[in-house]
């Protein structure tokens, strides 16, 4: 709910807890008033028999009259009662709907006026026959003034909130008249954006004084003649509708076109025109909308903080206070209908007297069609425009006090007057406001800014329109010119896409998802799963057929049993000492080892050993590598979601749909918006009271509401809520300039994780 909600639901609130206990009082005091003539009328059956028949015919006469007048005046309530109702509820109504309910309450005046007036000849017959009856009519009062009352709260809040959301789009203006202002190059382009329309203007007001001298022509010539004008000037018109030829016609024509611009007055503006330059004539009129904007947006800045704190000054408790609000008692309601008990607090004893409230009513009525009439005067200051709306209002309060005398003395009822009338009063002008002056308000307010608000899309987007425009010819013809290369390059660069999908990203997360599986394909491995086992093997197959053939030659194990078992345990430790025997030996005699084949035979032994070493070697490297193997796909497909992730993120901000750059945006917003409101505070002149004035109340009013519509987009909602609750503590004008800057550094720090993040 917005910020005017909230108020209107707390004066709809205090309307309810003052009204209602005055329909409950006049329903209470009706019944035990007829309570009380119904005693009477027993007790007087007590006395004589004579006595009684005559008392008991006159009773029975009244109450048939009364009864007659209540039922007249007991038809008007169930339409009353439906129009309190839904003009209730605690939240704004639309214009038209208020409108349609005060037209419907309206139309029952003669109704309520014609049953009020044979009610009150009865009460006067029953008052010269000792029977007097309190008036029924005092209920009927009590149910207008609630749809009265009701329906001003209404109007209040649609008048508000109408012109809390004109006020808000014009800081847009302000800023982008700043942006044009406030560098050379925005104001050139500006200047370039309105040269169009400038020149059309001008060749338009000359085409008006050619039509005009055109029209004039005869006139002239006769006058020129008796004052002895030249043939030239005689012959400016007249060219023009000779049969001569057509180049005749030019000339006359170019002539007429030339006097008509020499001979035209020059203003004021037409002078500046013709002294400054282009570019400084843009700049001017660039001011000029600045100040327009800034003088309708503190008018009507002006106008809410007036209506706020000049406009039903009722004493509103505090919303969490109990509204019990008392059962309607009707006319018609038993003898054994008991009184509610008083739902008002103490806080609204101030007004308690109905004269006062509906004083109040009538006046916030007069004050909303005033302010409506005077808010787009931007002639008038500030201060003129609070004195003309006072004084305006005090004008209208005494002629409203006059028509009702008038309507009293018509009637020669020689009484004071009627609260009945009152009502029906204010809702007849509750009906100009809403049917008249809003409407209309609306729309001078919608032409002003219009009138200062910055250039059309048209104005602003035209140079570029034109440069596509032109450069449209060379762009068809590069385009059709490498038509062919255009085509290559999008099958060129979709394949690249294609195969980027398929080699970088499901093909990695294929094998991805195999290592995690313990897919047997997807292991990573330098070497065969064998080859290891086959080259020991091998290896000790050569160092014991090595040492069994050579069983002459001493090679440190002849005398052991388990000689081979040793050598071939020596061989799967790397041990190769028989064959380095014979090695060592055949070094001694390289050339008879090389004859008879035992140097060759332990070279290649050796050269088996270093494989299977580099094998073993490999084998730990394959070890380790599928220990992290899960470590390794992972890194083979990081470069692809990389560049994937990069991609995106490119589109997104280039297509502008990245939440995350709107909540940045939606942030700085706010942020821009509580300057503002510190800087409406710091800036603003207090009045003697020592609150805000009304101008810089309304602007206060207008960028708290900006600030709660972008708040709600950011913040969630349990913080929305309380964030809520500061800015009705910051619109509390009573508290001081002061405690409103405390309230302000506490929205900043409460809610600097959702603002500043």
């Amino acid at each position: 709910m917005s910020l005017i909600g909230d108020h209107v639901r707390r004066l709809d609130a205090y309307v309810d807890r003052l009204q209602l206990r005055g329909l409950a009082e006049a329903g209470v005091e009706t019944s035990q008033q007829r309570e009380a003539a119904a005693a009477g009328a027993r007790d007087a059956t007590t006395t004589t028999t004579t006595t009684t028949t005559t008392t008991t015919q006159d009773v029975r006469r009244a109450a048939r009259r009364t009864g007659r007048a209540q039922e007249e005046l007991g038809s008007v309530h169930p339409p009353l009662l439906a129009a309190a109702r839904a003009l209730s509820g605690g939240h704004t109504l639309k214009p038209a709907r208020v409108l349609d309910h005060l037209r419907r309450v309206h139309r029952l005046q003669q109704a309520i006026q014609t049953a009020e007036t044979r009610y009150t000849e009865y009460e006067d017959k029953d008052a010269e026959e000792g029977d007097y009856d309190v008036p029924a009519r005092e209920y009927t009062t009590s149910l207008l003034w609630l749809v009265a009352s009701k329906a001003t709260v209404q109007t209040f809040a649609a008048v508000m909130s109408s012109m809390v959301d004109e006020t808000v789009p014009l800081s847009d203006g302000i800023w982008y008249w700043d942006e044009v202002l406030g560098s050379a190059f925005y104001s050139g382009l500006y200047t370039l954006q309105t040269a169009p329309a400038r020149w059309a203007s001008y060749l338009i007001s000359i085409y008006r004084n050619i039509r005009q001298m055109g029209s004039n022509d005869n006139g002239n010539n006769a006058r020129h003649a008796r004052r002895g004008s030249s043939a030239e000037d005689l012959s400016v018109g007249s060219g023009l509708h000779d049969g001569t030829t057509l180049m005749a016609r030019w000339r006359a024509f170019y002539r007429l076109v030339h006097h008509s611009v020499r001979a035209r007055p020059v203003s004021s503006s037409q002078a500046r025109e013709l002294v400054l330059s282009p570019f400084q004539l843009a700049r001017c009129r660039a001011r000029a909308s600045r100040s327009g904007l800034r003088r309708l947006r503190e008018m009507t800045a002006c106008a809410v903080g007036l209506l706020m704190e000049e406009g039903l000054l009722f004493d509103v408790a505090d919303e969490d206070e109990a509204i019990t609000p008392p059962a309607i008692i009707t006319p018609d309601a038993g003898p054994g209908a008991s009184a509610a008990p008083d739902p008002a607090p103490s806080s609204s004893k101030k007004h308690d007297s109905p004269d006062e409230w509906r004083d109040l009513v009538s006046r916030t009525t007069v004050l909303m069609q005033t302010v409506l009439q005077h808010v787009n005067n931007l002639d008038t200051d500030l201060t003129g425009f609070e004195d003309n709306v006072f004084s305006t209002v005090g004008s209208g309060i005494r002629a409203m006090e006059e028509s009702l005398v008038t309507i009293d003395e018509t009637a020669g009822t020689g009484r004071s007057p009627s609260p009945t009338d009152q009502a029906y009063l204010v809702i007849q002008l509750l009906i100009d406001v809403l049917e008249h002056h809003l409407p209309h308000q609306q729309e001078q307010s919608r032409l002003l800014a219009c009138n200062y608000a910055r250039p059309s899309r048209l104005v602003r987007y035209w140079p570029a329109a034109l440069a596509l425009l032109l450069s449209s010819s060379t762009v068809l013809n590069i385009l059709t010119s490498r038509q062919a290369e255009l085509l290559t390059w999008l099958r060129e660069l979709g394949s690249t896409v294609s195969d980027f999908w398929t080699n970088w990203i499901i093909e990695p997360l294929t094998r991805l998802v195999g290592t995690i599986r313990h897919d047997e394909k997807s292991e990573v491995a330098l070497m065969s799963k064998n080859s290891l086992d086959a080259d020991f093997s091998s290896l000790e197959r050569m160092v014991v057929d090595f040492v069994r053939t050579r069983p002459s030659q001493d090679l440190g194990l002849s005398g052991h049993p388990d000689a081979l078992d040793l050598i071939r345990q020596g061989v799967r430790q790397g041990d190769l000492t028989p064959v380095l025997r014979a090695y060592e030996r055949d070094l001694q005699r390289p050339f008879i080892g090389a004859i008879r084949g035992d140097l060759v035979t332990a070279l290649l032994i050796q050269i088996q050993k270093t494989k299977v070493d580099v094998e073993v070697a490999i084998s730990g490297i394959n070890s380790i590598l599928k220990s992290q193997e899960l470590v390794f796909a992972f890194i083979g497909l990081t470069p692809s979601i990389l560049v994937s992730y990069a991609t995106v993120q490119w589109a997104a901000g280039l297509l502008g749909s990245r939440r995350g750059l709107r909540q940045g945006q939606r942030r700085s917003e706010i942020v821009r918006s509580l300057r503002t409101v510190n800087r409406i505070l710091m800036s603003s002149l207090p009045s003697q009271t020592g609150v805000l004035s009304y101008k810089d109340h309304g602007l206060l009013i207008c960028e708290a509401e900006t600030l709660r519509r972008r708040a709600e987009r950011v913040l969630p909602g349990a913080i929305y809520h309380e964030f809520h609750e500061d800015l009705n503590d910051l619109l509390n004008v009573r508290a001081g300039i002061a405690h409103q800057m405390k309230v302000v550094d506490q929205i900043r720090w409460t809610y600097s994780k959702w603002i500043y993040s």
